[in-house]
C-alpha cells in the first residue's frame, strides 16, 4: 500500500512539473501555428479516413448484432458524417479559426455516437473499450492545445459511462469498465503530456537558437547578418514608396585604449552602455545593429538628410554623457542618405567614408557623406559590405 501511495505521489508531482512547462504567451500563437502546419497533411488524411472506417464497422454490426444493426447505422451517420465534413473543411489552408475549434466538437460527437451504438448491446460495450482509449491519443497527436486533450479525456470517461448506465449490466462489468477506462486515461495523459512537453521544449530551443543567431548577445542589437536580412527589404519598400532612408555608421572612439587600460570586462560594459544610449534614440521602425567590435549601424526609414543629422547629434550627446570608470566616452558618426536606386552596399560605403572623415576631423562628431559614391569600390569596402 505504501508503494502504491508513493507511486501516486510521484505521478502527481510529475504532472505538476509538466503542467508548469509552458510556451510564453507572446509565442503561443506561433507555436500552435507551427504544430498545426506540421500535421496538416496527416490531419486531412485522418479526417478523410476516420468516417469511412467508422462506417465500415456497420457491416460488423449486421454480422454480430443484426437486431440493432440498423439503429446503429443511423446513429453513426447522424453523429459522425456531418461533423467529419466540418472537421475536414477546417483543415484547409484558409479555413476560418472557428472551424478549427469545431474539430473538437467532431471528436466529442464521434465519442457520443460510438457510446450510443455500443450501448445497444452489452457485447458492444465491452469491445468498444480500446476504441474509446484511442481518442485521447489521436487528439494529443493532432492538437497542441492541452485543453483539447482534457476535453476529450473527460468525454471518453463520462459519455461511455452514461451509455453503460442505460443498460442493465452486472456490477462486475461496471467495475471492469471503470477500472479499464481510468487506468488507460491516466497512462494516456502521462504519455501525451510528456510528448507535448518535448515538443514545447524543442520549440523553445529553436526560438532560442534563432534569437542567438539574430541578436548580439552582448549589446542586444541585431547581428550583422540579421541587419542585412532586414535592411534590404526595407530599402526596396522605401524605394517603391519613394520614402527617404538614412544610415548612420557609428564607431566608439578610442575603444582599444579603453580595453588596454581598463580591461576587456570594462570594454564589454562600455559597449553595453553605448548600445543602450544609441537604442534610446531609435524609433519603432528603425534598425540598429552591431557590425563588429565597436562599430554600430542604424537604418532610419522615412528619415531624410536633415532629420538624420539631428538624430546623429542626439546620439553624440547621449554617448558623451557617459563615462567608463572616470573616462569620458565619445563616438564618431558617418551619415548618408540613400539615393535613387542605390544599393545597400553603396550607402554603407558612403557612411563609412563619412565616419572616417569625422575621425580625421577630431572624433566626437558626425560627418555627412557625399550624395553619391562616384569612386570604384575598394577591396576593403567589398570585404566589409559585400557587392550588392
Amino acid at each position: 500500500m505504501r508503494e502504491v501511495s508513493n507511486s501516486f505521489r510521484r505521478l502527481i508531482a510529475r504532472l505538476r512539473v509538466i503542467s508548469r512547462m509552458s510556451v510564453p504567451r507572446n509565442l503561443r500563437d506561433q507555436y500552435y501555428h507551427q504544430q498545426e502546419q506540421r500535421l496538416v497533411a496527416l490531419a486531412r488524411l485522418f479526417f478523410l479516413l476516420t468516417p469511412i472506417v467508422y462506417l465500415m464497422f456497420s457491416f460488423w454490426d449486421f454480422i454480430v448484432q443484426p437486431d440493432v444493426a440498423q439503429r446503429a447505422l443511423y446513429t453513426r451517420l447522424i453523429g459522425v458524417v456531418p461533423m467529419a465534413i466540418i472537421a475536414g473543411l477546417s483543415q484547409q489552408k484558409n479555413a476560418p479559426g472557428y472551424l478549427r475549434e469545431l474539430t473538437l466538437i467532431f471528436i466529442v460527437c464521434a465519442i457520443s455516437a460510438l457510446a450510443a451504438v455500443t450501448s445497444l448491446s452489452v457485447g458492444g460495450i465491452i469491445w468498444s473499450l480500446p476504441v474509446f482509449t484511442m481518442f485521447p491519443i489521436l487528439v494529443g497527436a493532432f492538437s497542441p492545445r492541452r485543453w483539447h486533450l482534457l476535453v476529450c479525456v473527460v468525454s471518453c470517461l463520462i459519455i461511455p459511462l452514461s451509455g453503460l448506465f442505460l443498460r442493465d449490466v452486472d456490477r462486475i462489468v461496471w467495475i471492469h469498465y471503470i477500472l479499464y477506462l481510468v487506468i488507460a486515461t491516466v497512462f494516456t495523459l502521462i504519455l501525451q503530456f510528456s510528448a507535448e512537453k518535448s515538443r514545447r521544449a524543442q520549440f523553445m530551443l529553436e526560438i532560442q537558437l534563432k534569437q542567438d543567431a539574430h541578436t548580439d548577445t552582448l549589446t542586444g542589437m541585431l547581428t550583422r547578418r540579421r541587419f542585412y536580412e532586414l535592411a534590404r527589404p526595407l530599402l526596396e519598400k522605401a524605394a517603391s514608396r519613394k520614402v527617404p532612408v538614412s544610415i548612420l555608421f557609428a564607431d566608439l572612439d578610442h575603444f582599444k585604449l579603453i580595453n588596454d587600460r581598463l580591461g576587456h570586462e570594462a570594454g564589454d560594459l562600455v559597449l553595453h552602455d553605448t548600445a543602450d544610449a544609441l537604442r534610446m534614440m531609435m524609433g519603432p521602425e528603425d534598425l540598429l545593429g552591431r557590425f563588429g567590435g565597436e562599430e554600430f549601424v542604424a537604418l532610419l526609414p522615412g528619415v531624410g538628410a536633415e532629420d538624420a543629422k539631428r538624430v546623429a547629434a542626439r546620439m553624440l550627446v547621449a554617448v558623451s554623457g557617459r563615462q567608463a570608470l572616470g573616462t569620458p566616452l565619445s563616438i564618431s558618426i558617418g551619415v548618408s542618405t540613400v539615393g535613387a536606386g542605390e544599393s545597400l552596399k553603396n550607402v554603407l560605403s558612403r557612411a563609412d567614408a563619412a565616419l572616417l572623415e569625422a575621425k580625421r576631423l577630431g572624433r566626437g562628431r558626425y560627418s555627412v557623406a557625399a550624395p553619391t559614391l562616384d569612386t570604384v569600390p575598394t577591396l576593403e569596402s567589398v570585404a566589409r559590405f559585400g557587392t550588392t
